[in-house]
């Protein structure tokens, strides 16, 4: 009942999600750059109709990339001529090089544009923060503790911005390079082979989901405070409720 729309449904999710994936790390990277440049005005922070604006953007135009995947999605019936045994989802292109065309549009905008993003603008970052220490060499002592403390908090603003983008690189690259292979020159490998490959290649590039939560959650001092907070918290309310249960034992105990 449902064949044709989960054909189409399934693989535009997954291709979905991992152009939204790059375009989160590089709105966070924009963002990171404008606070420590200072180009968003110091005294306004971002209003929440800016935010819902970031995230509409991001998710329209993962969708829109995304979109030309449930168009070459079909259901192929396999079997006897009328005699058909089951059917399974492939991919067919108008044309024959429409894959490998798509497959250069998502090394592009998946990972080069994302790539080049955070490059410049660690380089931009460290650029200023150079700028911002001769700066200070000039000035008073006062304004010299100032521009220190920001320079630190800004330093390790910009060295998890560079892990994050090791990260990146290191994890979609094996993705996008076996992509190419696998669609310009599908004849090097078996098929048992080129879907082993999309498997790892895939599950590698997925752990950089579950590494951004680290960099920019538990490396954040303020959110790694709140967590600790929480934990001291469910702690607390953990051992008050097992003295509750052992002093119900005891009083069942003693009535018995």
């Amino acid at each position: 009942m449902f064949g044709l729309f989960l054909c189409k449904f399934v693989p535009f999710v997954q291709g979905s999600t991992v152009f939204l994936s790059a375009a989160t790390v590089s709105a966070i990277a924009i963002d990171r750059q404008k606070n420590v440049l200072n180009l968003l005005p110091t005294k306004r922070r971002i209003q929440n109709k800016e935010v819902i604006g970031i995230i509409t953007a991001v998710w329209t135009i993962s969708l829109v990339l995304s979109s030309p995947v449930p168009y070459a999605q079909t259901i192929k019936k396999v079997g006897l001529p009328h005699f058909y045994t089951y059917e399974k989802c492939v991919e067919k292109w108008p044309w024959s090089t429409a894959k490998g065309a798509y497959t250069v549009v998502i090394l592009i905008m998946q990972f080069l544009i994302p790539a080049l993003v955070l490059v410049t603008t660690h380089l931009k970052i460290e650029s200023h923060l150079n700028v911002a220490k001769k700066r200070s060499n000039n000035s008073s002592r006062p304004s010299v503790d100032r521009v220190e403390i920001e320079r630190h908090r800004h330093r390790r603003a910009t060295y998890i911005l560079m892990i994050a983008s090791a990260v990146f690189g290191i994890t979609w690259l094996p993705w996008n390079i076996f992509s190419l292979i696998a669609d310009f020159y599908p004849e090097c490998m078996s098929a048992e082979n080129l879907y082993l490959g999309f498997v790892i290649c895939h599950i590698i590039a997925m752990t950089s989901t579950t590494t951004n939560p680290i960099l920019y959650g538990w490396l954040n001092s303020n959110i790694r405070k709140e967590i600790l907070v929480v934990r001291d918290e469910l702690r607390r309310v953990i051992s008050i409720k097992k003295r509750r249960e052992r002093a119900h034992r005891r009083n069942t105990i003693e009535k018995f």
